[in-house]
């Protein structure tokens, strides 16, 4: 009861609830994942432009 209440002080004066922490840390990570892919991308046109015809390593 008494960690019942804790929490809902918590969430209330925060104003977020689990699942927005969820979604909230989800969506950092897909733009971190998307973040490091892009720049694998743009390594790799590099590369293509210094060696013309090779091709990116998986």
């Amino acid at each position: 009861m008494y960690f019942d209440t804790l929490s809902f002080l918590f969430m209330k004066k925060t104003m977020c609830t689990l699942s927005d922490a969820y979604d909230k840390k989800t969506e950092e990570w897909k733009r971190e994942v998307f973040r490091i892919t892009l720049l694998k991308i743009k390594k790799d046109e590099r590369l293509l432009h210094v060696f013309p015809g090779a091709t990116p390593v998986a």
